[in-house]
């Protein structure tokens, strides 16, 4: 395996990692009428991604890394506040979402 396709793997493991730290993170909401628009927010943007990366564009993977970048921003202000795992994890998916993105569409060129 090289590291190309190591990359691959790292891309699709941590987007469905970050994918269900925002599905846990709003499972946490108490008002059942109130989680529609959270999950919404927090999903489609990574769903958006999906198609890209299955074909292996490289402008995918460098929209990835913004979009990694916005959902880092929430995890570290959300680890700030109030300090949890979910935060950090947040943080820790985004972080390896961002870099493995960067030297997918890096490698790929």
């Amino acid at each position: 395996m090289n590291k190309r396709q190591l990359c691959y793997f790292a891309v699709l493991a941590s987007l469905i990692l970050l994918a269900a730290t925002v599905v846990l993170w709003v499972l946490q909401i108490e008002d059942e009428n109130r989680r529609l628009v959270p999950f919404l927010i927090g999903t489609i943007p990574l769903l958006l991604l999906v198609r890209g990366m299955l074909n292996e564009r490289v402008k995918t993977y460098q929209v990835t890394v913004f979009v990694a970048l916005l959902y880092l921003v929430h995890g570290s202000v959300e680890l700030f506040d109030t300090p949890g795992l979910l935060a950090a994890l947040e943080v820790f998916a985004a972080l390896a979402l961002m870099f493995s993105a960067a030297f997918h569409a890096k490698w790929m060129t």
